[in-house]
């Protein structure tokens, strides 16, 4: 998966600069392939993420019932956060029967609990400010989306994607500090012998914005390959991605805006820095040592960002369909799960006025 690549970049990145990154230029020029693809389309996996979740989040797993009881912590976290919990029954209802009866039984995880909420601030918006978009999920399940996030949803296939983007960042585990799972990982596919004499050295380097940073984009790559997995595997167009992140360019905002774009420049360095294999240890010294002999400046200029481009994004995922879901739903006369309902939600009065109270 895209994880897999783009953690070695950052420990090759981090032992270059530590042995001299530019001793290697000669031999990364050997390594470099010819290809026609564009930069992204080489960030793409080579089998779908559903297919090597065991292999990549095998040991990330919770228990249900040790996720239900850190619900109850996720809830007293967006309460102090200034968020509150809205009753919407009829809209409650359907996402969760999306997430339960489509996306779960499809997910590697069938068993990992999902409860969906919706909230909204506790104390409106002053006058001219506008309300929270948010749809997120917190480790333990709780997935929140708010009315301002809703009223985007033109079809089901827009909230599928994202309910099952955020699915996969729960199944996947994805937390605020990756690089302990990034030397877990290498340290155990490696039997320990790579960390010795640079566990220091690594440990701070990890710690860095950069790194940090560099590995949120790398999750959410992965929540985007295996979100659109699970939604395609329960019947649901790809369309339903593409028209989300046409629409919404980045769901994690904190005011719900648009995080500042990272240029399309950085993306295509952050697509060859990816460009590689965690074959083995010698492995980071050889195909991907260009990317990190070339790209480390390049890339070092974007540690204020944890997100791609929507340009590069959509161009990612575009890819990635092209790649793994050419007979995918979709098509003439293609109606996804729970698109009928959907539709006479949306169009309901009752659902106008509940987002022009807590949408507008």
């Amino acid at each position: 998966m895209i994880g897999r690549g783009l953690r070695v970049a950052v420990l090759a990145a981090a032992l270059l600069l530590a042995c001299g990154g530019a001793a290697y230029a000669g031999e990364a020029e050997d390594h470099d392939r010819e290809s026609t693809l564009s930069a992204s389309a080489k960030e793409i996996p080579d089998e779908p993420a559903l297919a090597t979740f065991r292999s990549e989040y095998g040991d990330a797993y919770v228990s249900p019932a040790a996720m239900d009881r850190r619900k109850a912590d996720a809830r007293k976290r967006l309460r102090a956060d200034g968020l509150t919990f809205l009753k919407a029954p009829r809209t409650t209802r359907l996402l969760q029967r999306v997430v339960d009866k489509c996306l779960l039984p499809h997910s590697p995880r069938p068993d990992a609990p999902v409860e969906v909420r919706i909230v909204v601030e506790a104390t409106p918006p002053a006058a001219g400010e506008r309300r929270k978009k948010v749809a997120q999920a917190d480790p333990s399940g709780l997935f929140v989306v708010s009315p301002a996030r809703l009223a985007e949803f033109d079809t089901i296939g827009m909230v599928a994607f994202v309910l099952s983007h955020e699915l996969a960042h729960v199944q996947m585990q994805h937390d605020r500090d990756p690089w302990g799972r990034v030397t877990g990982q290498l340290a155990k596919a490696t039997e320990g012998t790579a960390l010795q004499g640079s566990e220091q050295m690594l440990s701070g380097f990890g710690k860095s914005k950069l790194v940090q940073n560099m590995l949120r984009r790398a999750q959410e790559d992965d929540a985007d390959f295996l979100g659109l997995d699970v939604m395609v595997k329960c019947g649901m167009a790809p369309q339903g991605a593409l028209d989300t992140l046409e629409r919404i360019r980045n769901w994690h905002s904190p005011d719900g805006g648009t995080l500042q774009d990272v240029s399309d420049d950085m993306a295509e360095a952050s697509a060859k820095a990816n460009d590689g294999d965690i074959g083995s240890f010698l492995g980071i010294f050889g195909t991907l040592a260009v990317s990190a002999v070339k790209g480390i400046g390049v890339l070092a200029t974007d540690g204020a960002h944890n997100a791609r481009s929507a340009q590069s994004r959509l161009r990612l995922i575009k890819d990635y369909i092209a790649a793994h879901h050419r007979n995918a739903p979709g098509g003439d006369g293609h109606r996804d799960p729970f698109a009928e309902e959907w539709d006479t939600l949306i169009a309901s009065d009752a659902f106008a006025n509940f987002l022009t109270q807590y949408a507008d």
